[in-house]
């Protein structure tokens, strides 16, 4: 039975990088694609209890509709027997992504000089132990230091930035924002599953479809590609009825973000939105940088946050 497992698990690894590869080959399409992580990942008593649910992983619907697992890659060493499990789960419409920020929750802005490599090293050897290419990093204010250690981390692909802003934008505050770090993308969430809200940054399903519907249908824009954080206040079978109400407008496609993110670099011959800010960032507490929300190109609005105390200048990276 276990080489059975073993045997679905590298069929679904091996499609899943076949949609990758072929991303690179795709035409302008008038379709806006769609990508949803579950979020939560990074809390191990949630992967011991309510992940292995039927409201989450273990939903008799699951499959059925393209999601990432956000699953702490600790557990490679703390829970061994529970990452073999849910690896050998994996249908070829599932993937597991490393949980905010790696190796386990942290804000890596806030790491002192030296503890942000061995974070780095560390995330890097558990991601490919978990055999994970995504990993979700979550942060107050953005910036390129905060990223530098992963972006050069063998595992890691591609990096979803998780922004805790403003509560009422959820993790999406950057709305999208596409930028390239050292050859590897990071992509911004453009909204949440998170609530009932018909309109804004937080939506529940209809919510969300009437967001996305506003959205370009264009493969050649970054505003062609979302990516949805589900929280906890939605379960897999919301994400799946989200998916069903997408695909009967039509002009959806709804694929795991790893292909998503492959697809935005491909077909927008990786053209950037608004570059990750650099600067010292870690000892500010001033004004979050703001991206304007529209239905175009992320634009951003202020880079220089007021500072607490007299800290070194800010500049914006070079486009």
């Amino acid at each position: 039975a276990h080489n059975t497992k073993a045997a679905q698990q590298a069929e679904a690894e091996a499609e899943v990088e076949v949609e990758v590869e072929e991303a690179h080959a795709m035409e302008e399409k008038a379709v806006h694609t769609v990508a949803f992580i579950m979020s939560d990942g990074d809390n191990l008593q949630i992967l011991q209890n309510d992940f292995i649910t039927e409201r989450f992983f273990n939903s008799p619907q699951r499959g059925s509709l393209p999601v990432s697992w956000s699953y702490a890659p600790c557990m490679a060493v703390l829970m061994p027997n529970a990452l073999e499990w849910a690896m050998g789960q994996l249908t070829a419409n599932d993937t597991l992504s490393a949980g905010p920020s790696g190796v386990g929750y942290a804000f890596p802005q806030l790491f002192p000089e030296g503890a942000d490599v061995a974070y780095g090293q560390a995330t890097d050897l558990l991601m490919r132990a978990s055999e994970q290419s995504l990993v979700n990093v979550i942060g107050v204010v953005p910036s390129r230091q905060s990223l530098t250690q992963l972006v050069r981390a063998e595992a890691v692909t591609s990096i979803v930035w998780f922004e805790f802003g403003p509560s009422s934008m959820g993790y999406s505050a950057l709305h999208g924002n596409f930028d390239m770090q050292e050859g590897v993308p990071v992509v911004a969430p453009r909204l949440n599953l998170w609530g009932e809200g018909a309109t804004g940054d937080e939506v529940g399903v209809e919510g969300l479809v009437n967001e996305l519907s506003a959205m370009p249908k264009n493969t050649s824009l970054s505003a062609g590609y979302s990516i949805v954080v589900v929280t906890p206040s939605h379960n897999y079978s919301d994400v799946v009825r989200a998916g069903e109400l997408l695909m009967a407008e039509g002009g959806f496609e709804v694929v795991v973000p790893e292909v998503l993110i492959a697809r935005l670099v491909a077909n927008t011959q990786a053209k950037i939105d608004c570059p990750m800010p650099t600067g010292t960032w870690a000892d500010q507490a001033g004004d979050l940088p703001k991206v304007r929300r529209d239905h175009g190109q992320p634009t951003l609005l202020t880079l220089t946050p007021t500072p607490a105390s007299p800290t070194p200048p800010l500049t914006p990276s070079p486009r």
